[in-house]
């Protein structure tokens, strides 16, 4: 099998069989290591490890796309924030995402300008902060439950999900606020976003970096996403940051007919698509899918897990296709990743778009025990 190392999703990228030396871990490309491999899950089921999306380097500087790495310098960062370095670091991502093509509307172009990602990010160095990157917030148990999404998904989403001045716009998820931030931007005074997460702490750090930057008519309220939040239903948009396995029937009932829903959908463990659905009658007829994927929704509607943490340091885990079809043994899993190896050179070249929407997606819809690895700084 081949990992794919890539910079950003708008390069073309070579194909090499081989982890990062950052994490320690060698390389697993011959045959001999896919065997092995085998062997640590139920030997009835021809088990496809992608090395995809699995480790994403940055071009040119080797960190891994993530989290990021957090410094103690923070007297150097309020300094750095003084001197007006948040304004250029902001207006080179923002640049950067238009020039790639994901800020066709010159309305959400302004939203990312006027609102500044580092406020939402206090911890993070501004670098991480303006990144075009997802950067996890939380882990719970060695897995990644919260974070950051990265500013290119956002910035797609909010295409899709088509804002205007004056609607009211249900998100589940909340994360940071950074998003909700945005949609505030875009519906403006005369409109309403209310952003829901499920756990407390989430709640309390968007609400408090909503209000450091100038949004705090966002209702940030602390519940299970698939209730929706009936209270202040009907909406005009409804969008979920978080992946579903389905639509709740919930979201429908408190979408307004002509309305909009935009749900990161799973079709098989971590494989999802970004679909747009608008309300028509008693249906919901899709508008628009593009590729993107988030972290699962927690609670009530929340489906088996699709990730299993490996090794003893938190980041490294294995995504499931079909949590029941394979037994996984997650420590000979990560001896099997880490032990002896042999590099294998693949004669491919594949752009990030072949790699999500056709490889990834071609093994998510053939092979039930498709397992795909994933690395989280």
């Amino acid at each position: 099998m081949a990992q794919v190392l890539w910079d950003n999703p708008r390069t073309i990228y070579g194909i090499r069989p081989s982890l990062t030396p950052e994490i320690g871990a060698p390389t697993l490309g011959s045959y001999k290591g896919v065997d092995t491999l085998r062997e640590t899950v139920d030997s009835a089921w021809w088990v496809t490890l992608i090395l995809i999306a699995a480790t994403i380097i940055q071009e040119g500087t080797g960190e891994a796309f993530g989290e990021g790495t957090m410094t103690d310098g923070r007297d150097a960062m309020a300094s750095a924030r003084d001197r007006g370095e948040p304004t250029a670091r902001l207006r080179t991502l923002v640049t950067a995402l238009k020039e790639a093509g994901y800020l066709p509307d010159p309305r959400i172009e302004a939203a990312f300008r006027a609102v500044p990602r580092h406020l939402f990010l206090p911890e993070a160095p501004l670098e991480t902060a303006y990144s075009d990157e997802a950067i996890p917030t939380k882990r719970r148990a060695g897995l990644v439950i919260s974070s950051s999404s990265q500013p290119a998904v956002m910035a797609i989403m909010l295409d899709q999900l088509g804002l205007r001045p004056g609607d009211r716009v249900l998100e589940i998820g909340a994360g940071t606020g950074y998003n909700a931030a945005l949609m505030a931007h875009l519906v403006g005074d005369e409109g309403r976003v209310v952003t829901v997460d499920i756990d407390d702490d989430i709640v309390s750090a968007a609400r408090a970096h909503l209000a450091a930057a100038g949004f705090p008519t966002v209702h940030v309220v602390c519940g299970d996403g698939a209730a929706g939040y009936a209270d202040a239903a009907p909406y005009d948009r409804i969008i979920l940051t978080v992946g579903a396995g389905d639509v709740v029937p919930a979201w429908v009932e408190q979408v307004c007919p002509g309305g909009r829903l935009l749900a990161p959908l799973a079709l098989r463990g971590p494989i999802q698509k970004l679909v747009a659905f608008e309300r028509v009658g008693d249906h919901l007829a899709s508008v628009s899918v593009r590729d993107g994927g988030f972290m699962p929704l927690r609670g009530t509607a929340a489906g088996p897990p699709v990730e299993v943490a490996l090794g003893p340091a938190p980041g490294l885990v294995v995504g499931v296709g079909q949590p029941r079809a394979v037994d996984i043994d997650a420590e000979g899993l990560y001896v099997a990743l880490t032990g002896p190896h042999t590099d294998t050179s693949a004669p491919v070249r594949a752009s990030a778009d072949e790699v999500w929407a056709g490889f990834s997606l071609w093994l998510a819809t053939r092979e039930p025990a498709m397992l795909s690895r994933a690395i989280y700084f």
